[in-house]
């Protein structure tokens, strides 16, 4: 590796002092029981989910209850009659992202609980308390600081109420803010080696999963853990076989549980009810709805029954969600986008404020943590780099609400703002380890003689006060300075929303 990338790459410093690494991960479990309290009381059992979504849930709950294969639904009961299965059974989750259909049933038939809402909020509070329980080494490895540490999982738990209650959409969301920070470890080692690729492994590993339950939601984890091996190989034959490695974990858990899921199923009743089925959400679909965002000439809405409409009237008797409504729907799209350019790049720039102002809203000062993170000084190329590799998910993430619908109740924001938050928590906790470099040089300017006494007696006694308490409990001092730095982060980001 060139000197430029060793610049690049801060020290592997991440086994903190004995007495430091039992504090974060004490931490870290005291936030996953606290982040499970909090979600469990903010969160009502009856979340929002899409009722084509509820019902899908429901009819695999209760083929499994019957010893039935997953990703099934059947009219009665599944174990009527074998011989008409294929009348009276169907595929869940057909045209849309399978993952939700296969996991949640599953949970429900392991803990015996048959409400898909429930299950929903029980996933979305496990999945959240992991992030927190993760945090405080993670950061505290990536920053050298047990602040940083303290600090992370506190605005995760209480700041980012936008992810909560958010259909399936939170996913996204979820997937950046627990893989990025893996991936930035991995880039923020000295040497290359395979602890690297295990956390861009991991880190891979969580975007898989998340993308299994609405399409490509961890994208954004993969392109950036390909970037670092790009920038961290050694040769380009590692770095084609490590980036192999890394799309494979991708594929493996997004697609491998669904088509295992899928083959068993049709396997276990003799019917291949793959046969035809789409196992994904449409595209052009979303896409030519969305164009409806503004008046339009057109007659476009948001209203599913316009898009079946029209596609009525280009190509008569066509299925619907079929291929050839896809098709369809993709040529009136281009059709538009050729004749009126403008009026489309009118409307996606009126949805891309509209983002934008949601993003002002939530984090409000916050976000000046973000450009501070770009202007010189200590560590400067380090905090470039962390977020120039944050660029790709803020760049996919955007595309939903702005191609579809902005609006704060659709969802389709919220992993757009989970990276905007990401880059603001990263911002803080740069911040405060120039505070803690800052302090450090004060104290021990005031051990070596502190030359400026006579002008400032008054300050340099609450310093030297100050001091010594840090050096007979520096603990205690650090984590109650960190508790404050907490709650007035968490306030400032929730005053917005």
């Amino acid at each position: 590796m060139d000197s430029s990338l060793r610049t690049l790459a801060a020290p592997w410093q991440y086994r903190l002092a004995a007495a430091k690494q039992p504090l974060l991960l004490l931490y870290g479990v005291a936030a996953f029981v606290f982040a499970i309290a909090h979600f469990d009381a903010a969160l009502p059992d009856d979340v929002r989910l899409m009722g084509t979504r509820v019902d899908g849930v429901e009819a695999s709950l209760q083929v499994l209850s019957q010893d039935g294969p997953p990703l099934l639904g059947c009219q009665g009961s599944y174990v009527d009659d074998a011989a008409t299965v294929g009348q009276r059974c169907f595929a869940t989750g057909v045209t849309d992202d399978q993952g939700l259909y296969l996991y949640l049933p599953l949970i429900g038939e392991l803990v015996g609980e048959t409400d898909p809402l429930l299950l929903l909020k029980w996933l979305f509070t496990w999945l959240m308390a992991l992030v927190a329980l993760v945090y405080p080494i993670v950061f505290g490895a990536l920053f050298r600081s047990i602040p940083a540490g303290l600090l992370a999982p506190l605005p995760v738990i209480f700041g980012f109420d936008f992810l909560q209650n958010t259909d399936i959409y939170w996913i996204a969301g979820w997937a950046s803010l627990l893989g990025l920070p893996l991936v930035l470890l991995a880039v923020d080692r000295d040497r290359w080696n395979r602890q690297a690729t295990g956390l861009l492994l991991l880190a891979v590993a969580v975007g898989g999963f998340a993308t299994s339950i609405r399409s490509h939601a961890g994208l954004p984890v993969l392109i950036a853990a390909a970037i670092v091996v790009l920038l961290r190989g050694r040769r380009w034959r590692a770095r084609a076989l490590t980036i192999g490695m890394l799309a494979g974990m991708y594929l493996v858990l997004s697609s491998l549980p669904l088509v295992a899921a899928r083959e068993y199923r049709d396997h276990s009743t003799g019917v291949d009810f793959s046969a035809g089925a789409r196992t994904s959400h449409p595209f052009w679909h979303p896409m030519y709805l969305g164009l409806g965002y503004l008046p339009n000439e057109y007659g476009i809405a948001w209203d599913d029954r316009l898009a079946f409409e029209a596609v009525e009237r280009e190509r008569p008797g066509t299925e619907y969600l079929s291929d050839e409504y896809e098709q369809t729907l993709r040529k009136l799209y281009l059709e538009i986008l050729r004749d009126d350019p403008g009026f489309v790049a009118e409307t996606y720039g009126v949805k891309l404020r509209e983002v934008l102002r949601q993003a002002r809203g939530e984090f409000g000062l916050a976000l000046l943590l973000i450009p501070a993170m770009l202007v010189r000084g200590a560590e400067a190329r380090r905090r470039r780099l962390f977020a120039a590799l944050a660029v790709p998910a803020l760049a996919i993430t955007v595309i939903p609400p702005v191609i579809t619908r902005p609006e704060a109740d659709t969802g389709f924001q919220v992993g757009f703002l989970a990276v905007v938050g990401l880059l603001c928590l990263l911002g803080a906790a740069f911040g405060v380890v120039a505070a803690q470099t800052i302090l450090t040089g004060l104290a021990r300017a005031e051990r070596n003689g502190a030359h400026q006494r006579a002008a400032f007696p008054r300050l340099l006694d609450d310093l030297r006060r100050g001091v010594s308490v840090l050096e007979r409990r520096p603990l205690t001092l650090v984590a109650a300075g960190a508790a404050l730095g907490l709650v007035a982060l968490a306030l400032a980001l929730t005053s917005g929303g």
